[in-house]
């Protein structure tokens, strides 16, 4: 826009500066001639025609460089890791039949459950304790179940499936394997 108005701006002394200048003269009829002034508007609508160009391929080059961002981004959640996603299945199959054993194969104890005031279990029988009922509450398994594994990214602490909470997160083991290590509600 400040271009715009700069060469506006330009237009209108350029004229003023011709008309100063004495840039009529009268030929054997009498005739005015313009030509200056008219050289000088064409000269500067040249230059205004140029200044839009150019803003133009700011804005083109400033949305093309959005699209790539924007095509980074979805290039990068679909690079998810396989093992990942199939581990984030086997967590997704086993939250929506309610199976506290298959959920149990897949935890690294110790892991915390956040189950009222939220406490660490130690092991298998610890979660049985719990019991099916409390793990596999209605939030929990809808919130599973609606959570896309392909949109899955490591964030500190591991992998987390559940926009918000409840939720439950794994991570990548030393040995390589996956394992839950928290599900918080």
């Amino acid at each position: 826009m400040k271009k715009k108005i700069a060469a506006m701006t330009l237009c209108i002394c350029m004229g003023l500066a011709v008309t100063a200048c004495g840039g009529q003269t009268e030929d054997a009829a009498g005739a005015v001639q313009t030509k200056d002034i008219v050289q000088a508007e064409d000269a500067a609508a040249e230059e205004a025609d140029e200044v839009e160009t150019a803003e133009k391929q700011e804005v083109t080059a400033a949305q093309n460089a959005a699209a790539d961002t924007v095509d980074d981004a979805a290039a990068d959640a679909a690079a998810v890791d396989p093992e990942v996603i199939a581990f984030a299945d086997q967590v997704k199959e086993a939250v929506a039949a309610k199976d506290l054993d298959a959920l149990s194969a897949l935890i690294t104890y110790p892991v915390y459950v956040g189950i009222g005031e939220g406490s660490v279990v130690e092991s298998a029988d610890g979660l049985a304790e719990i019991g099916a009922e409390a793990v596999f509450d209605d939030s929990l398994v809808s919130a599973i179940d609606a959570f896309d594994n392909a949109t899955l990214t490591e964030v500190g602490a591991g992998y987390v499936m559940g926009d918000g909470k409840p939720n439950v997160t794994f991570n990548k083991q030393e040995d390589g394997s996956f394992g839950i290590t928290g599900i918080n509600y």
